[in-house]
């Protein structure tokens, strides 16, 4: 009884401020990063040209909180829309929160028997 109103008491509190401190340093980290996104309008255009080489290519898509992975379809104003290597599931992301973007690598045996096939 009284370990139960000891931690009611003092460690819940402290359990508390302690986890909203990871929200806090991620709020701010998330507020630099738009703040250093922006870049007016020849800052979006530059960054839409440069993912319009990834059209078509399997890719990771970071973004602040979540990984994207799949085939990028296209790229318009300011949303990149994804579809899974099935093509059964479509999404959008904000490119507001995109991170990075990399390519992701293929196995040798699929390459190979591509190029077997040609």
């Amino acid at each position: 009884m009284k370990f139960g109103i000891f931690f009611i008491c003092c460690l819940l509190p402290l359990f508390i401020l302690f986890s909203a401190e990871g929200d806090r340093k991620r709020a701010a980290a998330t507020k630099i990063h738009l703040k250093n996104k922006r870049g007016g309008v020849q800052g979006e255009k530059l960054m839409v040209s440069m993912i319009g080489q990834f059209i078509g290519k399997k890719c990771e898509v970071r973004t602040m909180e979540t990984i994207h992975i799949g085939i990028i379809d296209s790229v318009e104003e300011n949303w990149l829309a994804l579809r899974d290597s099935e093509g059964e599931n479509r999404e959008l992301v904000n490119l507001e929160y995109v991170t990075s973007i990399c390519l992701c690598k293929q196995k040798r045996a699929r390459k190979e028997r591509v190029l077997n096939e040609s």
